[in-house]
């Protein structure tokens, strides 16, 4: 049995984090959340090979649940990907697919771009297809 790389999605946006499930759940065993703050419980239990957040939410930011999880040794190692609203697919190209340090996608991406970002940080090993 082949195993299925694990992406946790956040964002507050409830339809943005069920169109982005949809979208990957071809590709990865999906787990979504529209409460940043559960996302700690949701590493530890489910141990997923990446987060996907969004940038801009009410209580924690992705830049704050991005250094939570790098801070704490049980989950330093999950990459997180910034997913954006605020930058066209173009401009995050213009950026290297670099936002603030973390690997990131416009939320108007093609599928297949943000599963080339999430095969680039999870490796080869859990990549999908």
């Amino acid at each position: 049995m082949t195993l299925r790389p694990r992406v946790v999605i956040v964002d507050d946006d409830e339809t943005v984090l069920r169109l982005m499930a949809r979208r990957l759940a071809p590709f990865y065993d999906v787990l979504a959340t529209g409460d940043p703050r559960k996302v700690k419980g949701l590493l530890q239990e489910h141990q997923p090979h990446a987060v996907l957040c969004d940038i801009d939410m009410p209580g924690m930011g992705g830049g704050e649940l991005a250094a939570a999880i790098a801070a704490d040794p049980a989950t330093s190692a999950v990459p997180v990907v910034f997913m954006t609203e605020l930058a066209t697919p173009d401009e995050v190209d213009d950026l290297g697919g670099v936002i603030s340090g973390h690997p990131a996608f416009s939320k108007g991406a093609e599928t297949s771009v943000v599963v080339g970002v999430i095969e680039k940080v999870c490796g080869e090993r859990f990549a999908a297809g």
